[in-house]
């Protein structure tokens, strides 16, 4: 064969198409009865078996479909393209209609519409953190003025600025210099931070140490009645 890919499908440990299915129990049948061994060839060169291959391709996609009708003339693979773009959009589109606040629902849309259904390959406490920022119920000053446990909302760098999840993730000069080294930004918008590989996220947040907490709920330096 002149398929690398029709190869390496054949002779995978794993077999997800019923095309691939067949031809390897039709090979493995051939093999009972005869010595076949599986090797490429470089494509368009006069290769008698590899012309007549070809040919016969040619006819088969030529030809009308066997089987129950009405056919589908589509792989199992582009239907579930389809369907996975369909689910996205139909879950975008019930989240955007949500009465969520903007500082939790922002960051979320701007997750799902990078990275979509990308597997994060992150450790529980990384998770946890990367959960907290976006979601905005996490150790930063807004969220903790909000429920009672500190007595200012205001960032301790920025003292006129509330210390917001996209404050400190996006614009923070306390932490301009390590957005900068691992970011790549000075400052930047949500958007350009949620499009940053989870990683580098988990790392800015790791370098910064600002949410290394347990829980959301532990006392802090500027909790409320503490000053």
């Amino acid at each position: 064969s002149d398929s690398i890919a029709a190869i390496q499908a054949i002779t995978a440990t794993v077999c997800k198409s019923h095309l691939v299915a067949d031809t390897t129990q039709i090979l493995n049948s051939l093999g009972t009865r005869a010595n076949t061994t599986l090797s490429w060839v470089p494509g368009h060169r006069d290769i008698p078996g590899n012309d007549r291959a070809d040919e016969l391709a040619r006819k088969g996609s030529e030809a009308r479909p066997i089987g129950p009708e009405p056919f589908l003339p589509l792989t199992s693979a582009a239907l579930t393209e389809e369907r996975t773009n369909y689910l996205h959009k139909l879950h975008i589109s019930r989240y955007k209609k949500q009465t969520y606040s903007d500082k939790g629902m922002t960051p979320l849309l701007a997750l799902l519409e990078s990275h979509r259904q990308k597997p994060i390959s992150r450790s529980s406490k990384e998770l946890k953190q990367l959960t907290w920022l976006l979601t905005g119920h996490s150790p930063l000053s807004y969220f903790q003025f909000k429920i009672g446990m500190e007595n200012t909302q205001f960032c301790k760098y920025c003292p006129d600025t509330p210390e917001t999840s996209e404050h400190f993730l996006c614009k923070c000069y306390g932490y301009a210099t390590l957005r900068l080294r691992i970011l790549g930004h000075i400052t930047m918008s949500w958007h350009e931070a949620l499009a940053c590989k989870p990683a580098l996220l988990s790392n800015f947040i790791a370098a910064t140490g600002r949410l290394n907490q347990d829980n959301i709920f532990q006392n802090s330096q500027f909790r409320r009645g503490a000053l």
